[in-house]
């Protein structure tokens, strides 16, 4: 943390995805405590499809990593803001 209540973690790690190689996961947290509290969260995949005319199954395979890494690290509250329920998500 800075001394203005600043904070930043960043989370990287290569994934195994299907239908996809060179693939990176990337969590960001971030804000600001003090008068205004602030906080950000941001989820990626960066990801080249093994098919180049096929990106859509990397796409879906990123989509459900990012959907599983939010449903972890968030509580059922967040989930419901979000429209991700058990068995299915929005």
């Amino acid at each position: 943390m800075q001394e203005d209540g600043r904070f930043n973690a960043v989370f990287e790690r290569s994934l195994r995805l299907p239908a996809a190689r060179l693939v990176k996961g990337q969590t960001v947290l971030g804000g600001r405590y003090g008068e205004l509290t602030e906080t950000m969260l941001s989820l990626m995949v960066r990801a080249v499809p093994e098919a180049a005319d096929m990106p859509i199954f990397a796409i879906d395979a990123a989509r459900e990593y990012i959907v599983t890494r939010f449903k972890a690290i968030t509580d059922t509250s967040m989930h419901e803001e979000w429209g991700v329920v058990d068995g299915s998500d929005a």
